[in-house]
Order: C-alpha cells, then structure tokens, then sequence
C-alpha cells in the first residue's frame, strides 16, 4: 500500500514536472539574433558625402529673353525640343522696326547711286581740267579758263566724297535699324534642349527691372555636358581635391552607382540660415553614356573617395560598439567583447588594425524580420545572446492614409493609400527625393498631423479620431522628436531643454533630477549642462535634442534628417546615438536622403508621389 503510494505521488509529480516544462517550453521568450560577420581582408575608404540633397546641373544652361519688352509675334519652339545654334526661338511684334529697316535700306541705295552720279561728274571734270592745261601749254585758252576748269575739278571731288559720306551714314543708319529689329528676335546660343517655355502667341513679355528677376522666356539647357553639384560640409570639403574620384547616385536609377571625379570646389562657403556652412562641390560622370535619359535637376548625392586601401582587414561597422568594442564569437558560441585599433572607417566598414585576426567573427543585434535557429547556443551562422524580453508585437499600423493639401484651387495628393506596419523595437528609414512626403507620413506617424482618410494604430490603440488633446497626451507620453534644425529653446541651458518636457508633463523635481544627470552623463553632456545652444557645436545641440526626446522614455523615436546639419563626422556621432536607443528596445524611424544612413537600417522604406514604392529588409 505504501509503495503504492509512493509510486502515485511519483507519477504525479513527473506529470506536473512535464507540463511546467513544457508551458516554459512555449512561452519561453526568442532569443536576441546576432548577426556574424568575419575578419576578411577587403578594400576600405574614407569617403565624404554631402550633407543635403544635390541635384543635376547642366555645364551650359540659359535662361534667354529678349532686351525689349513686346508682344509675342511667333513662338517658333516648345518645351522639349531640340534647337541648334543661331536658331530663332521667338520673335516679338515688330512691324514699325522692318519698316523702318526698309526705309533705311532704300535710303542707302538712293546714296549709292547719288554717289555713282556725282562722282562720275567729278571725273569728267578732272579730265577737262586736264586737257585745259595742254591747251593752254599750246597758247589755245587763257589762264583763266584754267582756273575754271580746276575749280569745277575740285568742286565735284568734293561733292563726291561728301555723297560718299552720305553713303557710309546710311550704311550706319541701316545697321542701327538691323539692330533693333534683331532685338525682338530671340535666337539658341548653343545646341540644346528647350527646358521651359513661359509665354504665348499674343502675350507681353517685359524686360526685368534692375533687382527685381522675373521668369525667362525661354530656358535653354545644353543636356550633352552634365554634372552634380552638391553641398559638402565646410569642415569635410577642407579635405577635398580636384581630379579626386567619387561615386554618384540618383534617386531616378536606385541600386546603381555611377563613376565620377571632382570638376570643381567652390572658392567660398556658403552660410544658409540655420543650416551647416557647405562647400559646393561639382562632380562630373566619367562615363555620361551610362546614364541615359539624364534630366536636370535631378536629385543626386555624391561620394567622394579621399582615402583607400586595399586588402587590410575589415568588419563591418555597424559590429562596432563605442569605445571600439566588438563582441568576438567564441568557438563555445559566446559572445565576448574585447576592445580593437581601427583604422579608415566609413559607414559599411571599418579597418581592423590590432586585436582582431583574419578569420575572427564578430557579432552585433541581427535586423528585426530575420527569426533565429534554435539549434544549439551557436544558432547556427548567428549566435545568440540570453533571452530576453517578450516577443514583439505591432507598434504602428497604418491602413489606407490619405494626405491631401489644397493649394489654391488645386489639390496635392501627399500621401496615396499608405499601409505600413512597423514592428516594436524597429529600426526603419524612409527614404526619397524632395516631395516624395517622407515627411508628411512621419507627422502623421508623430501625430502632428491629421490623414484626409485611412486608420492609425498606435501601440495597439486606434489614435485616428483622438481629439487634440488626447493626441497631444499620446505624443507627450509615447513619442519623442529629433529635428534637423534641433529646434532647441535658445535662451534655455542645454539641461533646461532637456528638462522643458518633464516641467511641462509636470513631473516631479526628484524625478526630473534623476532621468537629467542620467541623460546628460549617457551622451556625454555633463560638461556641456549649463551651456545655451549657441555655446555647443551641432552635433552637442543634436544630442541635446535627442536627449529632450527620451527624456520621457517615449516608445517611439521620429528622426527627420538628423544629420542632414551635421558634418560627417559629427552625423556618424548622432547616428550611434539613434542606434542605442534602438539597441535598448525603442522603435526608431529616421527620414533621410543619405543612401549610407539609410542602409543601416534593419529597413528601408522607398516613397515616390506619395507612395510607397520600395520596402527592403535585410
């Protein structure tokens, strides 16, 4: 009997034993991806790129009118059509011009043949001047009618070349009327293009006044010599050369990289309003039968190459931590950091100098989307860290937005039926050229904007018909905002910035105290605390305001081109920044037009026209 029951209790405590190990077994959290790289020998640059949107230039383009002002006659040429040197473009009423030319020709022909007339009779009075003084050698005339015969000489040679005169001053008269009738023609200057044509048959055109520019009448573009002109910031264009090479992308030929070198740089900086100081740059395809169909003003970034090296070892940057840590992947499948020397380094790879080998692997969090194996603590060609967390679930859905401003009478259609789905702790860019509405979908995201049509899930909860009030809250609470121009309160210290959204969420001072020195000391601003914004570079104010972001530990981080008022440099800083928060579980979207900070995202979202025409995954 006792041993039954032993045997009982036994099986009952094996049965529970096997449903806590199996209700572990499902609920168990995934365990983090870490994505392996090795330590292979490859090529690696230090490169500058430029830090706003560049665009296609023409070495020859015109913006023609003509000197007067005047009703358009005939309009010889339209938008796209190919023209030739000296062709006629336009012409502008002139009827009382060729009648004046007229009058000026016949006027010139009457002096040529009052010329012709006069001088013939100077000639035939020189030659009886002359046989008068053989007559009078022989004692047939007197002196006097000499004197006559001499005088009337030179009385015709003058009279003809004052007709002569007469002559060259309507030669004179009639290229002055040639001229102004060739004012109210416009002609090419050069073989081109017709790029814009503004005006009609039967409309005036009037010249600029001095200062005031008004459109041309005709915009002329010679397609066959084109170049990309972009801004490169002060600090890096210091580093620049002409002849040094480059590659050139265009958002109009995605996935390809066009072979370039430097034409030009800018003998001065340009200094925009609450932009970074640039260099204009210019840079010419090597190969412009490449890329065809080519339009001017295309947008298009630059990269230029100022330093090289071939087969030294490399890894990929992103596996670099700060302090130029790297996990190294152990032959047990363990991660350990050890610290390395570096060398060139660009945003896909860095040079490994010391600390590494050939062959070594190094790991850093795989891109969400990509699930791990479970097949031992190795996982497979990914290693694994501790588990650790929930699974994630959806932080942002978005079905069928509509975004459409009115201006005027007319309607811009933003956003065009967007659906988007962004996973909890997301690491996303968007990408695309000017107008593309990048921005609109992250306001709308960022809840400072409103869709014409469509739904809104945030975290779970419909957002879409929150009043304003409400929406404000959602967006104090789960959302932090990292801008450009860094939008920080000039007469504020760099803590009261921070501290701006806690005061005014109305947070206690303990806690406020607390979450500051935690912010200011995690990106390196306990020295710069007391300090106002025009007192701390772009990158210490970019910190600023990302620490203004997280200040009230929002789920949610919206960048809208972050780097695009930074050099290079300090834009790499800023973005290591981003990836941190990412790394520590927050969901991060950043707008860019840089292809390199795009790429490092664990997705790439690609917009033309209001929609989304590209979503890459790694």
């Amino acid at each position: 009997m006792t041993h039954t029951v032993a045997l009982r209790r036994s099986l009952i405590v094996a049965v529970l034993v096997a449903i806590a190990a199996a209700v572990w077994f499902a609920t168990r959290p995934d365990p983090v991806a870490v994505l392996v790289a090795a330590v292979e020998p490859g090529r690696v640059e230090t490169t500058v790129a430029n830090t706003r949107a560049g665009s296609v230039s023409a070495c020859r383009r015109a913006k023609l009118a003509p000197p007067l002002g005047g009703r358009i006659e005939k309009l010889a040429v339209r938008e796209g059509d190919r023209v030739k040197t000296g062709q006629i473009l336009l012409e502008l009423w002139n009827d009382d011009l060729v009648a004046r030319e007229l009058v000026a020709t016949e006027s010139l022909h009457t002096a040529s043949a009052r010329v012709r007339e006069v001088c013939a009779l100077a000639d035939i009075a020189i030659r009886a001047a002359a046989r008068a003084r053989q007559l009078r050698d022989k004692g047939f005339v007197s002196e006097e009618s000499v004197d006559r015969a001499n005088n009337e000489a030179t009385a015709k040679r003058a009279a003809c070349d004052s007709t002569r005169a007469q002559v060259a001053e309507a030669d004179a008269r009639l290229s002055a009327s040639r001229a102004d009738t060739t004012r109210t023609l416009l002609r090419a200057p050069f073989d081109g293009i017709v790029a814009e044509v503004n005006g009609e048959v039967g409309e005036f055109l009037t010249p600029s006044p001095p200062g005031i520019p008004t459109l041309p009448a005709i915009d002329l573009i010679d397609d066959s010599c084109l170049y990309v002109t972009a801004p490169i910031d002060e600090v890096d264009g210091a580093r620049l050369k002409v002849g040094m090479a480059g590659r050139i992308t265009l958002d109009a030929y995605r996935g390809k990289h066009f072979a370039g070198h430097v034409r030009r740089i800018a003998p001065y900086v340009l200094a925009v309003e609450k932009q970074a100081r640039t260099v204009e740059v210019e840079v010419e395809f090597d190969h412009p039968s490449e890329v065809r169909k080519l339009l001017v003003g295309y947008s298009a970034d630059v990269e230029i190459i100022v330093q090289a090296r071939d087969d030294v070892l490399r890894m990929p940057t992103r596996a670099l931590l700060p302090g130029n840590r790297v996990l190294r992947l152990g032959a047990d499948g363990v991660l350990e950091a050890r610290t390395i020397e570096t060398g060139l380094t660009n945003w896909e790879y860095t040079e490994v100098t010391a600390g590494l080998a050939r062959g070594d692997r190094g790991g850093h969090l795989a891109r969400a989307g990509r699930r791990p194996s479970r097949r031992g603590r190795g996982c497979g060609a990914r290693g694994c860290a501790a588990p650790r967390g929930k699974p994630r679930g959806q932080m942002i859905g978005l079905r069928a937005i509509e975004r459409v401003f009115h201006v005027g009478e007319e309607e811009v259609h933003a956003l065009r039926g967007i659906d988007l789905d962004i996973a909890q702790g997301a690491y996303l860019s968007i990408m695309g050229p000017s107008g593309s509405g990048k921005s609109t979908l992250l306001n709308i995201i960022g809840l400072l904007d409103r869709p014409n049509a469509g739904r809104y899930a945030l975290d779970g909860r419909d957002v879409t018909d929150l009043s304003d009030d409400e929406q404000a809250r959602v967006r104090r609470d789960k959302i932090g905002f990292v801008f450009q121009f860094f939008h920080l309160v000039p007469r504020l210290s760099a803590e009261q910035n921070i501290a701006l959204p806690m005061i005014l969420a109305g947070i206690d001072p303990a806690t406020r105290r607390q979450r500051l020195d935690r912010l200011l000391a995690d990106y390196g601003l306990e020295d710069r605390a007391k300090h106002r914004p025009d007192q701390l570079s772009g990158g210490q104010c970019q910190r600023v305001a990302i620490a203004r972001a997280m200040v009230m530990q929002p789920t949610v981080i919206l960048a809208d081109e972050p780097t695009g008022n930074l050099d290079r440099h300090t834009g790499r800083e800023v973005m290591a920044v981003l990836e941190g928060v990412h790394r520590a579980g927050g969901t991060v979207a950043v707008v860019t037009h840089d292809p390199e900070i795009g790429a490092r995202a664990q997705r790439c979202l690609r917009m033309v026209d209001g929609e989304i025409v590209g979503d890459e995954s790694a």
